[in-house]
C-alpha cells in the first residue's frame, strides 16, 4: 500500500472513532452519567446534526460531501473533550 493510502486510511479510522465516542458522551451526558461536559459541546454536536439534515444536504454528492466537511469540523472543535470523556471512560 502507498504511503498516501494508508495515511487516508488512518485519517477515516480517527474521523469515525471520534464520531463514535462524540455520541457516546453526548448520550452518557444525557442520561446523567457524564456532567463534565461543556455547554458549547452539545450545541457544536447539535449544530452538526442540524446541518447534516439541511435541505442542501439531499444534492447527491455534494451535499454529504459538506456534511463530512461540517461534522469533521464539529469534531476538531471539541478534540480537547474527547479526549478528557475518553480518560474518563477508561477509570
Amino acid at each position: 500500500m502507498s504511503h498516501a493510502l494508508i495515511t487516508v486510511l488512518r485519517i477515516v479510522l480517527e474521523f469515525l472513532d471520534d464520531l463514535e465516542t462524540t455520541v457516546q458522551m453526548i448520550f452518557d451526558w444525557y442520561r446523567g452519567k457524564y456532567m463534565e461536559l461543556p455547554a458549547y459541546c452539545v450545541i457544536v454536536a447539535a449544530v452538526a446534526v442540524i446541518f447534516s439534515v439541511w435541505p442542501l444536504s439531499c444534492i447527491p454528492f455534494i451535499g454529504m460531501f459538506i456534511n463530512l466537511v461540517v461534522i469533521y469540523i464539529c469534531l476538531k472543535l471539541i478534540a480537547p473533550e474527547i479526549r478528557k470523556y475518553r480518560k474518563w471512560r477508561e477509570c
